[in-house]
């Protein structure tokens, strides 16, 4: 039987037994892609933080699978920043504490996000200040390090690049990228084929010394392949 990979169809919902709204994710596979929506299934089952949205409910079915979460209404991070006309450091901090709540609970369970883009983080509320983590369909259970072969170049970790495997490490790279973008409106490893440039994680670590923003009250002091991440407030 040929296996399909998955497609994903996200909508909002009114759910009949609350009456209130919802998002809802169908994803539609068959084969070995549908480990990988059990997978989020599973994640989201175990993982309950207020950073994080939460599953309501999940229908499974043969090729399909649609989980029922809570609904985030203020847009993805970055286009909801942007659409401003500036954001304050204290802005960013705010932002950044909230992601790295979010992932520290995921990894006190055993779990690394693995996936986390500025895509994967909403606002609650149009025009509100408090953020949730979403999309864990790369999530997996850190014993060691996971083999992942998938992930967004442009926030990908240097040792899923080297084939290493990804680790919780990875979801603290993946926080200092958006906190850079964030605060100097620049992507560090944004290229000119494809929208990502590979090689680019290989950089010397000074490199990261000369493009920080400097004399900053919030600042990265430190981003380097270990992932030995320092955030000041």
């Amino acid at each position: 039987m040929k296996e399909h990979a998955p497609t994903i169809d996200p909508v909002m919902i009114p759910y009949r037994f609350t009456g209130g709204n919802f998002a809802a994710k169908t994803m539609h596979g068959s084969g070995k892609f549908k480990s990988w929506m059990l997978n989020e299934f599973e994640a989201m089952n175990l993982l309950h933080h207020p950073k994080l949205t939460r599953m309501v409910d999940a229908y499974d079915a043969r090729d399909e699978m649609t989980l029922i979460s809570e609904l985030c209404t203020g847009g993805e991070l970055l286009e909801t920043v942007t659409s401003g006309k500036y954001v304050t450091e204290i802005e960013v901090a705010r932002i950044v504490r909230q992601v790295l709540e979010g992932v520290e609970y995921m990894h006190s369970k055993g779990i690394g996000h693995l996936g986390l883009t500025p895509r994967d983080v909403l606002f609650v509320r149009p025009g509100g200040t408090y953020v949730k983590i979403c999309d864990f369909s790369l999530s997996h259970r850190v014993v060691g390090n996971v083999k992942l072969d998938y992930g967004q170049p442009e926030f990908v970790a240097p040792e899923i690049v080297n084939m290493e495997g990804a680790g919780f490490g990875s979801d603290m790279w993946a926080c200092g990228i958006i906190t850079y973008l964030l605060l100097s409106g620049v992507s560090p490893f944004r290229g000119q084929v494809g929208g990502s440039n590979l090689p680019l994680l290989t950089m010397p670590d000074q490199y990261w010394y000369r493009s920080l923003v400097m004399g900053s009250k919030f600042g990265c002091t430190r981003l380097l392949k270990d992932s030995f991440f320092s955030l000041f407030l």
